[in-house]
């Protein structure tokens, strides 16, 4: 299967490599129909600072193995969505 840039999908793997510096239990990742999704997992009880400093870490670790989301502001969506979908953006660098 190929998505529709020409790229192999991303795998379930691939991205938790990519945030092996992140705790695993501040995000899940979850299988959509058009692919992989990533959520935060922190407590609610977490600030709005220290959930933007979650997400922002996740969104620098993804971004560095060449991962991104298919959304035009992933740290505030992070935040306030349920789930947001990823894809594969760049050549890690």
């Amino acid at each position: 299967m190929v998505s529709s840039e020409g790229q192999a999908p991303l795998l379930d793997a691939e991205v938790r490599h990519a945030l092996r510096g992140i705790r695993p239990t501040t995000y899940r990742i979850e299988q959509h129909e058009a692919g992989l999704a990533l959520s935060l997992t922190v407590p609610a009880t977490l600030s709005l600072g220290g959930r933007r400093n979650v997400a922002t870490r996740i969104v620098s670790h993804l971004q560095k193995a060449g991962i991104g989301f298919a959304t035009d502001d992933p740290v505030q969506d992070l935040i306030t969505l349920a789930a947001c979908p990823l894809l594969r953006a760049t050549q890690p660098g």
